[in-house]
């Protein structure tokens, strides 16, 4: 750069559209998953910190229920992350 050369950088061209959508759904799926990780992080916590119970309540069930579904939509959300990084590795 000290001899007036721009560098390596100044070469690359802009992000196409596609590219851009690309990154957008990636940052969304992120974001997802950052969420699905800080209601797993709770749901752990209140397992660990609830009191032993005789019999189940209602929160347990409502506990198993949620936990189930954040399965479920951490199995869509893998899916979802693969097929984005797959199609960024084509194009």
């Amino acid at each position: 750069m000290t001899l007036g050369s721009p560098g390596p950088r100044s070469r690359r061209t802009q992000p196409t559209a596609a590219s851009r959508l690309r990154f957008e759904y990636v940052t969304a799926i992120n974001r997802v998953g950052n969420l699905f990780n800080q209601g797993i992080r709770s749901l752990h916590e209140i397992r660990q910190t609830a009191p032993e119970a005789r019999e189940r309540d209602r929160l347990a069930y409502e506990l198993e229920a949620l936990r189930k579904d954040f399965e479920k939509g951490l199995g869509e959300l893998s899916l979802a992350l693969a097929a984005v990084t797959h199609d960024d590795r084509e194009g």
